[in-house]
């Protein structure tokens, strides 16, 4: 049996979610187009590319989002387990500028930086997976993280991390 490490109690994580869900319907979160629709259906307002989730469609969905999952390589195998008691440690921060290996002189992050990281991290077994680690700045804003991950499953054993975290209520 591993030991079990809580960082926060009860009554925290419960006041988190609560303002966790405040925020979301009363802020919101920026969205594509192509999700308006589908958002509206299910009782989000959407005002300007807005969606205001209410708590009770959040909680719809999170309670309908498994519990666990296995990230698999592009082979068909399972590498990674996310759920449960499992720990895994990944590299990425999601940095908006990198030390450039040559010059020695901080610069924007660039997509051939992000390859870089991903082959290196590809070669060291203490990494399950590998995030985005770096916001690529010759990508296109819209694009993001997929472009990214497009670009990332072109390395060997493509175990890019597809999920920051599971959340449980």
């Amino acid at each position: 049996m591993s030991p079990k490490l809580e960082l926060l109690d009860q009554p925290l994580l419960q006041r988190i979610l609560r303002e966790a869900f405040q925020l979301l319907e009363a802020l919101g979160v920026k969205i594509v187009p192509c999700v308006s629709k589908m958002l509206r259906a299910a009782g989000a307002r959407v005002e300007h590319g807005v969606a205001h989730i209410p708590e009770g469609l959040a909680r719809n969905c999170l309670s309908s989002a498994p519990r666990d999952f296995h990230l698999y390589t592009r082979a068909g195998h399972a590498a990674v387990h996310y759920g449960g008691d499992d720990i895994h440690f990944d590299p990425g921060s999601s940095s908006l500028n990198i030390l450039d290996p040559d010059t020695r002189q901080t610069r924007p992050a660039r997509a051939c930086d992000l390859v870089r990281l991903a082959q290196a991290a590809e070669m060291l077994p203490e990494y399950a997976a590998q995030s985005t680690a770096v916001v690529c700045d010759d990508v296109p804003q819209e694009a993001g993280d997929c472009t990214v991950s497009c670009w990332c499953s072109g390395i060997r054993k493509s175990r890019l991390r597809l999920a920051r975290s599971l959340v449980r209520i």
